[in-house]
């Protein structure tokens, strides 16, 4: 797992979700990481990826707008990607730091 930090490591790890992107940061230099890399679950990889592909099921894509219902699919999403971040802590063990980044602004 390479990101942009000084040596290349990264021991503190950030699960946002974003479009067209992995679903795992650095949380240092904020570099995208490849999924696949994670010394994790094949199970735990497939959840966080379905996770990240159901970001922005609260948008209305055509007329470029929140839907009525954005601040709850957004909270669901965030509730899901807290606890895919604690599963994926659990699984790195103590050499890494989980940190999870929600949705905040589709909760306003």
């Amino acid at each position: 797992m390479q990101c942009e930090c000084g040596d290349g490591t990264n021991e503190q790890l950030k699960v946002e979700g974003d479009f067209s992107a992995d679903p795992v940061w650095c949380a240092v230099c904020g570099a995208n990481l490849e999924l696949e890399e994670l010394p994790v679950t094949a199970e735990l990889k497939e959840e966080l990826w379905q996770w990240m592909l159901r970001y922005g099921t609260w948008i209305d894509w055509e007329n470029d707008a929140a839907l009525p219902d954005a601040a709850e699919k957004a909270s669901q999403h965030d509730a899901e990607g807290k606890e895919l971040t604690r599963r994926l802590q659990q699984e790195l063990g103590a050499a890494y730091t989980v940190q999870f980044s929600p949705s905040a602004a589709w909760n306003e």
